[in-house]
């Protein structure tokens, strides 16, 4: 009979201990379910994304008059890569610059509105699309064999957009120029 009580002892603590096991999963499941339900985070903040894409240097703008000796030119494409339009009422709020490269830092060459400013004032770059143009300047002679780069500045806050998402891509190192056939 002692034997016969041990084993259903055993059973009930056997039984005990797995209906306690049973309860702790079923209420460490109910906590995991707790968190799934917790809210989706915010969307990501809807902006503009400028960007250098590309650039060559060119022999002659077409359209324009030949290039001096001292004179580049270089075809260039800016992107919008953001969540958002870039609008500006002040087409001159966005320039593309021009420098070389010293121990001391940048050296301006020469900027110019990017883009071009719109017969209605204002500019507008839709997110996935470019802007294409040219600049043309005229390299110092202490600018000669020495890197160059573009960057997009911006001037004022006259943006309707909130800032360029990424400002990684606003610069852009060049290759040496190359020699001109002579």
């Amino acid at each position: 009979m002692r034997g016969a009580l041990a084993a259903i002892a055993l059973s009930v603590a056997i039984l005990g201990g797995s209906f306690a096991v049973e309860q702790a999963l079923a209420q460490q499941g109910g906590q995991q379910s707790k968190q799934k339900a917790r809210p989706a985070p915010p969307p990501p903040m809807r902006c503009p994304d400028l960007a250098i894409g590309t650039y060559a240097f060119v022999s002659q703008i077409p359209g324009d008059a030949p290039l001096a000796p001292n004179e580049i030119a270089i075809q260039w494409i800016i992107s919008n890569a953001g969540t958002a339009a870039y609008e500006s009422r002040n087409p001159a709020a966005l320039s593309l610059r021009l420098d070389f490269m010293t121990a001391a830092g940048a050296q301006p060459i020469t900027s110019m509105a990017a883009p071009s400013p719109a017969p209605t004032g204002g500019v507008m770059l839709a997110q996935h699309q470019s802007w294409h143009g040219y600049l043309r300047a005229t390299l110092p002679p202490e600018a000669q064999r020495r890197r160059l780069r573009l960057r997009l500045s911006y001037a004022g806050e006259d943006r309707i957009a909130p800032n360029d998402c990424s400002t990684t891509n606003n610069v852009l190192m060049l290759s040496p120029v190359p020699p001109r056939p002579s």
